[in-house]
């Protein structure tokens, strides 16, 4: 998780994911977490293929970290997540992106690295808070349009070995 936030997240009695993760073990993960109210909900690296829609109920959390998993498509309920403020989906297999990701206002970091995205969705711009966006390693096509622009307070815009992100590229962001 991105070291940016001034928020320290206590630490939560929540036993560790299985190695194996089932629809059914996930769905009792998402409950334990909705009951404790937990802020933070990490679930890299655990082979995950399908994100059951109950995700959007955890309307605590602020921290979600998804990389390095086997999502194809992220669930619609993703945009639930009013208070989110960090998002990590890197290294899936997603291609799109929902457009209720433009629901998640208060997000400040959105790693989307090593997918097959080919666009963007087109409220992006209503990342108003976005400081960190983390494209590389993606099918985003030079010069591909995105309407309006993206949030103009993005500080860091990874996009190496990438098409190119217009918008970070004329904002002169920090690009690496």
């Amino acid at each position: 998780m991105p070291d940016f936030f001034e928020d320290e997240i206590p630490e939560l009695p929540i036993p560790a994911a299985p190695r194996i993760l089932t629809r059914e073990n996930l769905l009792e993960m998402i409950a334990e977490h909705k009951t404790l109210r937990a802020m933070a909900l990490d679930l890299s690296a655990n082979g995950i293929e399908e994100l059951p829609s109950e995700i959007g109920g955890l309307g605590e959390l602020i921290h979600l970290n998804l990389s390095g998993n086997a999502l194809a498509e992220v669930p619609l309920e993703i945009g639930q997540l009013k208070g989110l403020r960090s998002l990590s989906l890197g290294s899936n297999r997603l291609k799109t992106l929902p457009v209720e990701l433009g629901n998640l206002t208060e997000l400040r970091y959105l790693d989307l690295s090593y997918n097959d995205i080919v666009s963007l969705p087109p409220d992006l711009h209503r990342l108003k808070h976005l400081t960190q966006l983390r494209l590389e390693n993606n099918q985003v096509a030079v010069g591909t349009p995105v309407d309006p622009a993206p949030p103009a307070r993005i500080r860091t815009c990874r996009i190496a070995a990438c098409g190119s992100y217009r918008g970070c590229l004329a904002s002169k962001r920090k690009l690496g």
